[in-house]
């Protein structure tokens, strides 16, 4: 493909080429040349300094992921997965020497920015994830936590999306849209927000209707009029056999401490009366325990789980009663 154009001094322009072929693996190069002076006529442009262009792309492998697991804790995003800067350049990763920043008391985690100054309201960053086979996945579930301060600006709230393509990235379907509460103590004037992994808060999102389908998945922060600045950590894309809808989910299941010592104690929702079961699960999937809690009528409840004999990581307690199921993470020490 070629492109030729004049362009006057100072002036700049976009030059699509649209879809480029190329491999899942190599290398591929754009190169620009031939420019010419334009107060010299024909006369090539011999100060080729001051000439300046710019890219940006994605390259995705075909069904690259079944599961995904996101904390940060690299200091870069995984392959398969990338930030999307096009729109709003602020969003990095904050990774703590000494100061952990992330949720379930972990060092790091993706920090967007959101003061009216950077003039990028409205503007979203977005954490992309493909390309994901969900064609076995009878229950695709995505997570993550996030923590928020306004940082006494005054701003309007700072939104996180979640949407999902099946297009690679032409149309994008808006699956969940969280417009995010303050979390944790206010910053002081002029400094930053550092967020405790207390003040960290879940949330859940179904992607049943794409289960048996090849799909991208991003994850955006869009930031509000101003702000101090938010955080999205934890996320994980992984199956979610039996648990119910968003709507019967958030507000069912807390554990704490998170992460864990020894023992831990969760509380719940229950809607009705049901007998009720928990089951933690190791991050192989497997079963590790199962504890039958016996009947309980609607109403709040809390209970002790003994974890002592548990190794160190990451696990799932799932609470089931009767068709009321919610699954939450949490880490053992």
């Amino acid at each position: 493909e070629t492109y030729s154009g004049s362009l006057a001094k100072n002036a700049k322009t976009t030059i699509d080429w649209g879809t480029i072929n190329y491999a899942a693996k190599g290398e591929y190069k754009i190169e620009f040349s031939g420019f010419q002076n334009v107060n010299s006529g024909s006369l090539v442009d011999i100060n080729i300094m001051n000439n300046k262009s710019a890219m940006t792309g994605f390259g995705f492998t075909d069904k690259a992921i079944q599961q995904v697991y996101e904390d940060f804790e690299s200091g870069i995003v995984q392959p398969n997965s990338a930030f999307d800067l096009s729109q709003n350049p602020k969003l990095t990763i904050r990774k703590g020497t000494t100061t952990k920043y992330g949720a379930l008391n972990t060092s790091a985690a993706a920090l967007f920015y959101l003061h009216s100054s950077w003039g990028i309201a409205g503007k979203p960053a977005s954490i992309l994830f493909g390309e994901l086979d969900l064609t076995t996945d009878p229950n695709p579930y995505l997570t993550y936590y996030f923590a928020y301060q306004d940082g006494g600006y005054g701003g309007t709230k700072p939104h996180v999306t979640v949407e999902v393509s099946e297009d690679c990235g032409v149309n994008w379907t808006l699956i969940r849209d969280v417009e995010l509460n303050e979390t944790g103590t206010p910053p002081q004037p002029g400094y930053l927000y550092n967020p405790l992994s207390s003040d960290y808060v879940w949330v859940g999102v179904s992607l049943k209707a794409f289960s048996g389908k090849e799909v991208l998945v991003r994850v955006s922060g869009i930031p509000g009029s101003t702000g101090n600045s938010m955080y999205v950590d934890e996320i994980m894309l992984t199956t979610a056999t039996g648990i119910a809808e968003d709507a019967g989910i958030e507000g069912m299941l807390n554990v704490y401490p998170n992460p864990v010592e020894a023992h831990a104690t969760i509380e719940f929702t229950v809607a009705e009366r049901n007998p009720v079961t928990v089951t933690v699960i190791n991050s192989l999937s497997q079963e590790v325990l199962v504890q039958d809690i016996g009947n309980r009528t609607n109403g709040f409840y809390s209970e002790t789980l003994d974890l002592s004999s548990l190794e160190s990581g990451v696990y799932f307690i799932r609470l089931q009663a009767g068709k009321q199921v919610s699954t939450l993470k949490f880490l053992k020490n």
